[in-house]
């Protein structure tokens, strides 16, 4: 926190060796693996930050053609990471703050700005995709026998409205995980009649763990792809109804 109280994050950023401010703006890659980057989680055993980084930017964005043109930035949280759970307004706020003052000196497009995540922090994309020009959700090395958005909850991928979305499931836990999960994207994104927008990629996980294969279409998808301005209509749905008042 800063003397006024306002919450920062620390971050790790990954800059294109072919970056050149002169040559104009460039995409940016927000990526939240936040329970990942967490310095408590019992993979790293309180390893220093930069290690912590490098497993989670480093090996999901520097091994694809798509580092080739963005920046990437990997926020940290607090013990729990970006879950975004009950209570996490403080949270968000943080996130897009220092979002900001990791740009500040860099020519980032904030038309083309991307989330990256794993799992089950999809639900911030559901809670706030009408901030991002694409999503980008993986599955987690322990999603393995059910979808991480379950399917009573499907319904709320209309909150997505067609917005361009990038799925790359693990081919290992297809049937379990990524066919229910893709099928459901599929008449979400058929429904909002933007089908064209929707790309999914099976991929194999490496010997560190990050999920290779599809990486030419994942550096299109980042290319391409820039934050509607105007929407002429969207739907928003919540994951429970709010209670009646009396």
């Amino acid at each position: 926190e800063n003397a006024k109280g306002m919450k920062r994050h620390q971050y790790a950023i990954l800059v294109p060796a072919s970056y050149d401010p002169k040559k104009g703006k460039v995409p940016v890659v927000v990526s939240l693996h936040g329970r990942v980057i967490n310095p408590k989680h019992p993979a790293f055993r309180n390893a220093p930050f930069e290690e912590r980084a490098r497993e989670t930017v480093w090996n999901n964005w520097l091994k694809t053609p798509a580092a080739e043109q963005a920046i990437v930035i990997a926020p940290t949280t607090d013990n729990n990471g970006f879950m975004f759970a009950e209570n996490h307004q403080d949270e968000l706020q943080a996130l897009y703050r220092t979002l900001g003052e990791a740009l500040k000196d860099y020519r980032g497009d904030w038309d083309r700005v991307f989330l990256d995540l794993q799992g089950k922090g999809f639900r911030v994309a559901l809670e706030q995709c009408l901030m991002f020009a694409g999503i980008i959700v993986r599955d987690r090395p322990d999603d393995r026998n059910a979808p991480f958005l379950a399917p009573e909850h499907f319904f709320l991928l209309e909150n997505l409205n067609g917005i361009p979305l990038c799925y790359v499931a693990d081919a290992k836990n297809w049937d379990k995980v990524g066919k229910p999960f893709a099928d459901a994207l599929t008449a979400a994104y058929a429904k909002a009649g933007k089908p064209e927008n929707l790309v999914i990629i099976q991929a194999q996980r490496d010997v560190d763990l990050a999920l290779r294969g599809g990486e030419d279409k994942i550096k299109e998808f980042v290319a391409k792809h820039e934050r509607v301005k105007v929407r002429e209509k969207f739907t928003w749905r919540f994951f429970e109804a709010p209670l009646a008042t009396p």
